[in-house]
């Protein structure tokens, strides 16, 4: 069954039975949206799916391998298409932006990179799998959520990745083999056991191994595509308080939006800007960023600046300056 690329308004698949593998790949629900106790009996796919509303998968079940990341077709190393200019399609952006020249990004078997180019499935209001039974591998690597995110309750009974840092597990279990992935905060002590919040997640300064999760998990906050404009600014505030403490960091701001950002005085061992959005007055005077990325390729998913920018040596050769280079 396949709704890829398909625009679905108000759409209620509420109880549900999808036989077989079905596609929901770079779907666009319009409004709000109920898969409430679906069934999915075969592997299913909503890979660059954007749910504009409220996304209620409350109780449904997952058989198989659910998908909610990068989403894109598979090419080996090998394939021949490698060698040709690749046009991005128009989903391929970053932010819903109008960046033209965003990357495309290919899956190669299970490997898969942010900075190939772009999101997973983007969940623009809150979203919630409260009670949902996972079987197979729950894949949400890449996915952006600018709401509340509840996997209350939930079953997971294979791989799991997400990481994003206000998803709420709640009384969810993990029973799966292999490797999984939890936010910043929550862990599954064993097979079969619940997933149960940390309290030693904020302790940075004290447990040098938390400094990196803790930093990753701020980026991706500041990736949120919804997250308010407080927000963002005390999350950024957060970040660049930590960057100026702990040395040798690596910080992800790919495609993030950012407002009066201030990474003055800060360190990292590498940052990554590529197709980010400076809003006011940015800020990076002596900060030791030891390797800087503001571009993937060339002027290929460049940053832009919209505002003033403040640098003590030369700005990026490949960002864009809207108000002229500083």
């Amino acid at each position: 069954m396949d709704f890829s690329g398909q625009r679905l308004v108000d759409a209620d698949f509420s109880g549900r039975t999808f036989d077989g593998p079905v596609s929901f790949q770079r779907a666009e629900f319009v409004g709000d949206v109920s898969f409430a106790g679906a069934r999915f009996t075969g592997p299913v796919g909503f890979g660059r799916a954007r749910f504009r509303g409220r996304a209620d998968f409350t109780g449904a079940e997952f058989a198989a391998e659910a998908w909610f990341g990068r989403g894109t077709e598979t090419w080996w190393e090998d394939d021949e298409r490698w060698e040709t200019d690749l046009v991005p399609p128009p989903w391929d952006e970053a932010l819903d932006g109008p960046d033209p020249d965003w990357p495309v990004a290919v899956l190669v078997e299970d490997y898969q990179d942010w900075q190939e180019g772009g999101d997973g499935t983007v969940f623009a209001g809150d979203v919630t799998f409260a009670g949902a039974r996972f079987a197979g591998p729950a894949w949400f690597y890449n996915a952006r959520f600018g709401g509340a995110v509840s996997f209350a309750g939930a079953a997971l009974g294979g791989r799991f990745h997400l990481d994003h840092p206000a998803a709420d597990l709640t009384g969810a279990h993990w029973t799966g083999d292999g490797t999984a992935v939890f936010p910043l905060g929550w862990t599954a002590p064993g097979t079969g056991g619940e997933v149960v919040r940390d309290p030693a997640a904020d302790l940075g300064s004290d447990r040098p191994e938390l400094r990196q999760p803790i930093v990753t998990a701020l980026c991706a906050l500041l990736r949120s595509p919804s997250l308010t404009e407080e927000g963002r600014r005390d999350t950024q505030r957060l970040l660049a308080d930590r960057l100026r403490r702990w040395p040798g960091l690596i910080v992800n701001l790919c495609a993030a939006t950012l407002v009066d950002l201030d990474l003055s005085g800060c360190s990292a061992e590498y940052a990554d800007f590529s197709g980010a959005q400076f809003h006011g007055t940015t800020r990076f005077a002596g900060s030791a960023l030891r390797r800087a990325s503001f571009s993937l390729d060339g002027p290929r998913g460049h940053a832009t600046f919209l505002g003033e920018a403040v640098f003590d040596a030369e700005p990026p050769q490949y960002a864009v300056f809207r108000c002229g280079r500083p």
